[in-house]
Formats: structure tokens, sequence, C-alpha cells
């Protein structure tokens, strides 16, 4: 788990894109490029108290009020100890079909929209 463990570091990758991903022989998914991550350790947050940091924050694209890109704020990242910003990035940049997005379901299958009957909307 990227942002929820037991060492208490969040890690949040900042880079989303496709060509830092592999899938080993097993067909697991792996982050292969961690050179542009943000590491918050969400203990010292509980332990500093500062406003908010127990509130969940909501990632917004911030800088980007039309989503037409990823973005995000590094002082939100850092000062809350729960965030969506790696399911947002992961859906925003990899799923969904969105302007700066891989649109890696581009064509789901219709027996899995047909369980999942909510995934379109989702992704938009």
């Amino acid at each position: 788990m990227l942002s929820k463990n037991s060492l208490a570091l969040a890690i949040y990758p900042t880079d989303w894109a496709a060509e830092n991903f592999a899938v080993d022989h097993a067909g697991v998914v792996r982050l292969v490029d961690m050179e542009n991550i943000v590491l918050v350790n969400q203990t010292m947050l509980a332990v500093l108290r500062t406003p908010g940091w127990d509130r969940f924050y909501t990632s917004d694209n911030y800088g980007c009020p039309h989503n037409e890109c990823f973005s995000f704020s590094i002082l939100s990242l850092c000062s809350h100890a729960m965030t969506d910003h790696n399911y947002h990035a992961v859906c925003g940049s990899l799923l969904s079909p969105s302007p700066y997005s891989s649109n890696l379901l581009h064509s789901i299958p219709q027996e899995v929209v047909a369980r999942q009957t909510l995934l379109p909307r989702l992704l938009d």
C-alpha cells in the first residue's frame, strides 16, 4: 500500500505515466520509476497536529480548473494524513478518457460494464 502501511509513510508518486509501471510474469503491476514522489511521515503529522491534518483531503487537479492536466498541491499532500491522491492519479492519468490520460480502459468489455454499471461514469 502506497499511502496506508505499517511504517506510517505515505508515498505519493507524481509522475503517473504508463511507462513508469511494469507487469511481472505473475501479472502483478509494479511501479518501476520512483524518481518523482512525495513522501509524507504520517506519524509526524499526528504529533504536530497542524490545522486540518486529520481531515481527508480530496484531490482537485490544483492549477487545472478545466481538468486539462494532472496537477496536485504538495502542501496539501504534506499536511493531511489521508488523501485520495493515488486513486485520483491512477484513474485520471491512466484509466479515464480525460485529456491527460493514457485511457487504458478505452474499450471496457460489455460483460464488465454489465457487472460494474458505475464504472464508465466513475472514469468520466
